[in-house]
């Protein structure tokens, strides 16, 4: 009797491609553990095997395949029956979010039997078997060092075609229309995000600017992890360097002249319309930055 392949959780779609063919495959595997890629179909043209990917993405992400009916009835009829036929296999499968699993696809190690005293530990606290870093612990919680590093990277874009094209190889999709900002349709933000995970020299930008910081963070100097800090957190780089002259501040309270000790005002009780310490007595004019002439007092006086 035949026995039916196990259904594995399905997570992505990807593209391989040589110089002769293009291979579309499947991400499958279960959600903790190992994970496989498996074929889905092999086509002669590179541009078919990027639409194929763009659909069964749509499908996995919307869980409907009759959202992208219309595009897979185009696409299927510009493949061979062969490819075409598995195409359409897929899609149903992407919908449904699983795959029929080959043997050993799904494997999963032995789980340790673990004591009464381990079973009944708090999950908040319980620690993964994949890290040694307890699920969830503050900054003081932790036995060893924390680095945190912030990466400043400014891309200038020479080319948008080849720069798209290179982050398509990477096997990127640009966002549904519906996502994207008017001033960015082409979603070149992600596909430069693509791209900068390699590390490398990205295709069809210049490099402007790349700049690291990092740092131990220290609980005894109020440090805290990002997701427990009740402060959005930030990082200072370096000021623009190519600038000929600072800014010139504009001066304070504190640098302006005390213009009352300067220039006293003199009390006189005569009422002499005459006189000239009963009128107005007006000291000095202080303009904004600094003083560009001298101002006598007494000839502002009424």
């Amino acid at each position: 009797m035949a026995i039916e392949p196990e259904l594995a959780p399905l997570f992505d779609f990807l593209c391989e491609h040589s110089l002769s063919k293009s291979r579309v495959m499947a991400l499958i595997g279960p959600h903790a553990g190992p994970r496989s890629l498996t074929g889905v179909l092999t086509c002669k043209d590179k541009r078919h095997a990027y639409q194929a990917v763009q659909l069964l993405r749509r499908a996995l992400a919307s869980r409907d395949a009759a959202a992208v009916e219309e595009d897979l009835h185009a696409l299927a009829s510009a493949l061979p029956d062969a490819p075409a036929s598995s195409l359409r296999t897929a899609m149903a499968h992407a919908a449904s979010g699983t795959w029929p699993a080959p043997a050993g696809t799904t494997f999963r190690p032995p789980e340790e039997n673990l004591g009464e005293d381990e079973e009944t530990q708090d999950d908040e606290t319980a620690i993964s078997p994949e890290s040694e870093t307890p699920h969830g612990a503050r900054l003081k919680d932790l036995p060893g060092k924390v680095v945190r590093i912030a990466h400043l990277r400014e891309f200038h874009i020479t080319d948008e075609d080849a720069l798209l094209r290179a982050a398509m190889d990477e096997g990127w999709a640009p966002l549904p229309a519906s996502e994207l900002d008017e001033d960015d349709p082409r979603d070149l933000i992600g596909a430069v995000m693509t791209l900068t995970e390699s590390g490398g020299w990205i295709t069809g930008a210049d490099t402007l600017e790349d700049q690291s910081e990092a740092g131990l963070l220290r609980a005894e100097d109020g440090d805290e992890l990002t997701n427990w800090s009740p402060v959005p957190v930030t990082t200072h780089f370096g000021h623009g360097g190519r600038l000929s002259q600072p800014v010139a501040d504009t001066p304070t309270e504190e640098e302006r002249p005390d213009l009352v000790a300067l220039f006293p005002v003199k009390e006189c009780s005569c009422e002499d319309e005459d006189c000239e310490d009963c009128g107005c007595q007006l000291t000095s004019i202080f303009r904004e930055g600094p003083p560009t002439e001298s101002v006598d007092p007494l000839a502002f006086r009424s």
